[in-house]
């Protein structure tokens, strides 16, 4: 049993090899001065024979004092030649492995290459000089820039590429110069702008709906602005859905651009409908109207079935139960959206026409401009008459506190900056009075108000 028990502390004393450190420090100790005093004829196995140590010991000290010198060198500056053959020698001496060399030699460089891309790219550009310098540390494991991020940094540099590329965007704006310097660092590092563009594309999405909101929160699209739109799905792999997506907000926001420039396209009369001579026709769609009447008991609601007309200087409805004609002059007030149209004529009932949900009618804007074309002294008293322009920089922050995503439900796809207390009810352009809502939030928002 006693012996049995010595073997088992000797195994255990082996494993946990007590007091390695204190014979560690004195082989590396050891080391250090052989080969200053011996050069070649520095024997690594006379060096140890006065010093009691395990082989573990030993392989431990000669990585040890293979990293130091390293780091040594790698502290001042890239390893000249003279730096690189006393590093060759030292490996030899110590009976190093190759691979072992090789490892420490590669980690070295990888961080030091690591920390001066870091450096040179945190303006997005990487010059012609410190270009020389990646190469420089690249030769020092015989390889070119490219095939040292390769082997070596490709998802680094990526990363490094993507987090410029994220604080390029973080304001709101990407100037095509910023992105171009981009890729063309990349490029430099023998990174494709395939990879690349993979690599910026999620953010670029979010982005892309950050613009997106940005243009349609005062209803127009600018030449520049669609150009712009376009430069960003040419430039980054959208998937075909967001791209289509894209395609169709921008074909939405030029259409109401060219609404809101008076720009109204005429639509057929239908048959067994009598207009006046000369009366253009706009707009025809199936409604509901709802008449509310205002009695002793309590309010009172009048529904009929019927259809819509707007022409170039009347709103008409027409059905069986119940036919109406206001010119637009009779109108002091009114409410509209693309579902719902709320009028008010001088000492009559208001009157609210209901429509069933359609995608792309532009119904608002093409009765906001019917009347404003009409009659521009009626503008100062309809809804919408208030500045609504909410200021880039309003926008800006809004677009951050809420991250990009629905207030609601957090989407973020169809996103609008969205008046919290309206501005036909006394609402301001403030950040306070500003949220982020998707289209349909914003759309349910409306029918509750």
């Amino acid at each position: 049993m006693t012996k049995l028990k010595k073997l088992f502390q000797k195994a255990w004393t082996a494993v946990t090899n007590p007091g390695q450190d204190e014979r560690v420090a004195a082989i590396v100790a050891a080391i250090g001065n052989g080969l200053q005093t011996q050069r070649a004829a520095f024997d690594l196995e006379k060096i140890l024979e006065p010093i009691e140590c395990t082989n573990i010991d030993v392989q431990v000290a000669t990585k040890q004092y293979y990293d130091k010198l390293l780091q040594r060198y790698w502290s001042v500056g890239i390893p000249d030649a003279g730096k690189q053959k006393t590093l060759a020698f030292v490996g030899k001496k110590l009976d190093l492995k190759d691979t072992d060399v090789s490892k420490a030699n590669t980690e070295a460089a990888v961080i030091y290459f690591g920390a001066r891309l870091g450096e040179y790219l945190s303006d997005g550009v990487l010059s012609d000089d410190e270009l020389s310098v990646l190469k420089q540390i690249a030769a020092f494991l015989s390889l070119s820039v490219p095939d040292f991020v390769q082997e070596h940094l490709s998802s680094q540099g990526i990363g490094l590429l993507r987090g410029l590329f994220a604080d390029a965007i973080s304001s709101g704006v990407l100037e095509k110069p910023t992105w171009y310097n981009l890729l063309e660092s990349a490029q430099k590092l023998g990174i494709t702008i395939e990879q690349f563009q993979n690599a910026a594309t999620p953010l670029a999405v979010t982005f892309a709906e950050h613009i997106l909101a940005d243009t349609k929160s005062d209803g127009f699209l600018s030449g520049e602005e669609e150009e712009y739109l376009h430069w960003l799905m040419k430039t980054f792999h959208f998937a075909p859905s967001f791209q289509e997506y894209l395609t169709n907000e921008i074909a939405l926001l030029r259409e109401k651009t060219r609404i809101a420039n008076g720009n109204l396209d005429t639509v057929a009369i239908p048959t067994g409908v009598n207009l006046n001579a000369g009366e253009l026709l706009y707009f025809v769609r199936v409604c509901t109207l709802r008449i509310v009447k205002q009695l002793k008991t309590g309010n009172r609601n009048d529904d009929h079935e019927g259809r819509l007309f707007l022409t170039d200087n009347r709103l008409i409805f027409d059905s069986a139960t119940k036919t109406i004609r206001i010119p637009y002059r009779a109108i002091v007030a009114w409410n509209a959206s693309n579902d719902r149209i709320r009028v008010s004529v001088a000492n009559k009932p208001e009157l609210s026409f209901y429509f069933p949900p359609s995608s792309g009618s532009l119904l608002a804007e093409k009765f906001s401009i019917l009347i404003q074309l009409h009659s521009q002294v009626l503008r100062k008293k309809v809804d919408g008459a208030v500045d609504r322009h909410i200021p880039r920089d309003i926008r800006q922050r809004v677009w951050q506190r809420y991250g990009g995503k629905c207030a609601e439900c957090a989407a973020m796809d169809y996103l609008e900056f969205d008046h919290i207390v309206p501005v036909s009810r006394g609402g301001s352009n403030s950040e306070q009075n500003v949220q982020l809502l998707c289209r349909r939030c914003n759309l349910q928002k409306s029918d509750k108000i």
